[in-house]
């Protein structure tokens, strides 16, 4: 199970999910069969999106072993976790994403 790791991107777009994606499958959990992912709704984040982004065979490889799960539209936690990491961009002299790396949550 990862916990404590998020990853920041300046937009929502179709690569910055499937990149992570594959992470998951191939550095994270090579061996596991089935990786359960808990998603909120956000349009990015379908399995259209690896089909978008990588060739039809590294995408069916890697959506084999995902298996997504989405909150529910309204009131969910993750719309919460949402709201407080948008507020990092939004507050003066607040966190600027680095391109590409996981930072630990404390």
């Amino acid at each position: 199970m990862i916990i404590g790791q998020v990853r920041l991107t300046e937009r929502h777009t179709m690569q910055d999910f499937a990149h992570p994606m594959r992470w998951l499958v191939d550095e994270c959990h090579p061996e596991a069969e089935i990786i359960r992912v808990v998603l909120d709704n956000l349009d990015p984040h379908k399995p259209a999106s690896l089909v978008e982004t990588f060739p039809p065979a590294e995408a069916r490889r890697i959506l084999k072993k995902l298996e997504f799960h989405y909150m529910p539209k309204h009131g969910s936690w993750l719309n919460m976790a949402e709201i407080e990491r948008c507020s990092w961009y939004t507050s003066p002299g607040a966190f600027t994403p680095d391109d590409g790396y996981a930072y630990p949550l404390s």
